[in-house]
């Protein structure tokens, strides 16, 4: 079935919430890679279980199956394949894993710059004597993180540079105070970065966790004067080092035992920078002093020399928008509205005005769609084939557009579905891999094969009969990363 894959029916224009891994042999229905998500797993599965056989579904094929043509025909395969009585099985175990949670981060290269936190740090990982006064760590005694390894450790798919403290006069972190534990300070500024970068990597955790407030904050300062705030918040991008929760935007990362705990926690966490081509010259980490012990062990940074600028709202001259409009061109009444392209202004949440790209799609209709489509100088590239796209933009909607990326002649396109509600009314940039969260439509065709647009379209997928509705977004930038 053709759009076993995503859709049109209010389920997030996914199949699957779930998915099942490692894959086996049992496999009935596989879920790939979709849109910045990295897990791909079974959505349908069955295995030898005992003296009789499990079979397990996690596709939402109920909540659409009278209205979904290929929700009502996988049910009534799934049905008759149980019934078969000749189908081999793989005696298999599953783990089942929420397919929204990725196992790593996907820098797409291996050029990473470390932060040196040396003279910055304050705090031993150690703590010979509990409530002392005088540290380390939390100054609970051998509740301590006393063996976390040190040197080079990736991370998550991230190097990270961990202090050995006993190469820098006992001293390994940066420990701030909180609620419970003040020894040390509430700030250390002007940690030095001088370089570009595609996003930042945090390797933290916390005591004490409590609340649902930032507690913590990383100022990130630019060298045109701007300012970036990253909040520190618990469960979101930190937890307890104890590890008494994962947080929903960051990995369970370094970890190791001590003399109370099997394991304790760093968590890693990555934010993307939305100024990339902007000079970083220092970073701020600072604490509330009111809220959990907020610790920094490592600060990678993800260069941005890698990437080529393919659109960007307030360019001088600006980016031509070649094509916008409705296709097939139609005068019916019932045709959808064409889109339009205006650009303008929008509040800048680090201060003043960003020059954006207010594109506004109206409803699909049957038959016809909007579209919009951009300059994409694909001539920066240099005939280098690019990896990853990535885009910084802003709405209050709530549905999807299409995003396509052109083969030179037009005899092939690559095709992924932009989630706009992951936006919720803030600027955020999402990155997609070319080669995992696109679709190929039409003839297979190189990266270096590309045309010099790219374009984003409501409603490709109308062979279901399911119109998308109105949606509009604010489009900051494009970029290709190679």
């Amino acid at each position: 079935m053709d759009d076993l894959d995503a859709w049109a029916e209010a389920l997030e224009g996914s199949i699957a919430s779930k998915v099942l891994t490692p894959f086996h042999p049992g496999i009935l229905a596989g879920i790939g890679h979709f849109m910045h998500e990295r897990p791909a797993g079974m959505a349908a599965t069955e295995v030898l279980f005992g003296n009789g056989r499990l079979l397990i579904s996690s596709i939402r094929a109920l909540e659409c199956r009278n209205t979904n043509g290929a929700a009502a025909v996988f049910l009534n395969n799934l049905l008759r394949y149980v019934a078969d009585d000749r189908i081999e099985l793989a005696d298999s175990q599953a783990i089942l894993i929420d397919r929204h949670t990725r196992s790593r981060f996907d820098p797409g290269t291996n050029e990473f710059q470390f932060i040196d936190l040396r003279p910055y740090a304050n705090r031993d990982f150690r703590d010979d004597a509990a409530s002392d006064g005088q540290g380390g760590w939390t100054d609970q005694g051998a509740n301590d993180f006393r063996n976390i390894p040190t040197g080079r450790q990736e991370v998550a798919g991230v190097p990270f540079d961990i202090i050995n403290p006993a190469q820098n006069g006992g001293k390994g972190c940066i420990l701030l105070n909180g609620e419970q534990l003040r020894q040390t300070t509430n700030q250390v500024e002007a940690i030095p970065v001088h370089a570009t970068a595609k996003a930042l990597y945090f390797l933290h955790t916390c005591a004490y966790l409590n609340g649902k407030d930032p507690f913590a904050f990383y100022t990130i300062h630019y060298g045109d004067g701007r300012q970036a705030v990253v909040p520190v918040v618990p469960n979101v991008n930190i937890s307890d080092w104890w590890g008494q929760s994962a947080p929903s935007n960051a990995f369970m990362g370094l970890s190791a035992s001590n003399a109370y705990a099997n394991k304790v926690y760093f968590f890693a966490f990555e934010w993307l920078n939305p100024f990339p081509d902007v000079i970083i010259d220092s970073i701020d980490f600072s604490s509330t002093g009111r809220g959990p012990v907020p610790v920094l062990a490592a600060i990678t940074v993800l260069p941005h020399e890698r990437q080529i600028q393919a659109m960007k709202a307030g360019d001088t001259p600006p980016t031509p928008w070649w094509a916008v409009g409705v296709f097939p061109p139609s005068s019916s009444p019932t045709a959808a509205q064409p889109a339009t392209v205006q650009e303008t202004t929008a509040p800048n949440p680090f201060g003043g005005n960003l020059n954006v790209i207010h594109i506004d799609m109206p409803a699909n209709a049957p038959g016809t769609f909007p579209y919009a489509i951009c300059e994409a100088h694909i001539e920066r590239l240099d005939g280098r084939p690019p990896k990853y796209l990535n885009i910084l933009f802003k709405s209050d909607s709530q549905g999807w557009v299409d995003l396509m990326i052109p083969q030179t002649a037009w005899k092939g396109a690559l095709s992924a579905p932009l989630d706009l509600s992951a936006s919720k009314g803030e600027f955020v940039r999402v990155r997609l891999n070319l080669a995992q969260d696109f679709h190929l439509f039409d003839n297979p065709f190189e990266l270096t094969d590309l045309r010099n647009e790219i374009g984003f379209f409501n409603g490709k997928d109308i062979k279901n009969g399911q119109n998308r509705g109105h949606v509009s977004f604010d489009l900051v930038d494009i970029w290709y990363e190679y």
